[in-house]
């Protein structure tokens, strides 16, 4: 994970708790808990130049569960699937709290490191997913009659019989993320997974981006360099104008919390 954003980050003054949360599969979750560990030495600033630390094991760390479609960037996930169109997802949050020290008059430079990527989402891990057999395109799921409820080895069965058959490649059923009608532009997974109980083939709903800044490799779960990180950015310039309309000033403070507007000053909110 980058670390300027938190070096720039000031936090108004009466921010005196900031938690921070990270999910990924249940599979890897003891490279969460190693990314976890890394990041627990942060430090957060606040305008005033007071610091939040990590409050330690118990109170500064907690861990949830839960299970939800594996559909997700308009594909199904088979890689990590515990049940048929399922994943098991693990979530680690941490907290940091208000120190006791008394701040600096001068604005101190925080430190924090960069945190090393989990080796799933590495720069090294460039292979196609769909070739792999990590990940299928919903549409060619569609396309060669895979049924509901089918398990990971027999979708894989299913899919390259179909490209052997018509001389299909792992990529020919991706979406089009141009076209609003695309099943792919609406088929990205959603948000409340855990509450339904439905099949790839009705996979049709809208997940909200609000995760666009983070780094994401081989199009895996969103993120960095994927339709999430544009739909995240054009919702933040759309908000961004709205507000130049009726309260110039909030706008431009706004504006220096946008990725792409940060220099080398703080980020104030």
């Amino acid at each position: 994970m980058r670390q300027f954003w938190s070096n720039r980050l000031r936090l108004p003054d009466s921010v005196t708790r900031l938690t921070m949360s990270l999910e990924t599969p249940e599979a890897l979750r003891g490279e969460l808990m190693l990314f976890a560990d890394n990041l627990q030495l942060w430090k957060f600033m606040r305008k005033d130049h007071k610091t939040l630390s990590w409050l330690e094991e118990g109170e500064g760390r907690s861990v949830e569960t839960w299970t939800g479609s594996s559909i997700l960037n308009a594909q199904r996930w088979l890689r990590y699937e515990a049940q048929p169109e399922q994943i098991d997802y693990v979530i680690v949050s941490l907290t940091w709290g208000l120190d006791n020290a008394i701040p600096q008059h001068d604005d101190p430079v925080l430190d924090n490191q960069a945190v090393p990527p989990m080796s799933t989402r590495g720069p090294g891990n460039r292979d196609n997913p769909r070739e792999t057999g990590a990940a299928v395109w919903v549409n060619e799921l569609i396309a060669a009659g895979v049924p509901k409820g089918t398990p990971r080895e027999a979708t894989l069965e299913i899919v390259r019989a179909y490209r052997r058959r018509e001389g299909a490649t792992a990529d020919q059923h991706a979406p089009d993320w141009h076209s609003t009608n695309s099943l792919g532009d609406r088929a990205v997974g959603r948000d409340e997974d855990e509450k339904k109980d439905e099949g790839v083939l009705d996979e049709t709903e809208t997940r909200e981006f609000h995760h666009g800044d983070l780094q994401s490799h081989g199009e895996q779960f969103g993120g960095y360099k994927t339709r999430y990180e544009h739909d995240y950015h054009m919702e933040e310039i759309k908000r961004y104008m709205e507000m130049r309309k009726t309260d110039p000033d909030a706008a431009e403070a706004y504006k220096k919390g946008l990725d792409f507007w940060l220099m080398d000053r703080p980020c104030e909110f």
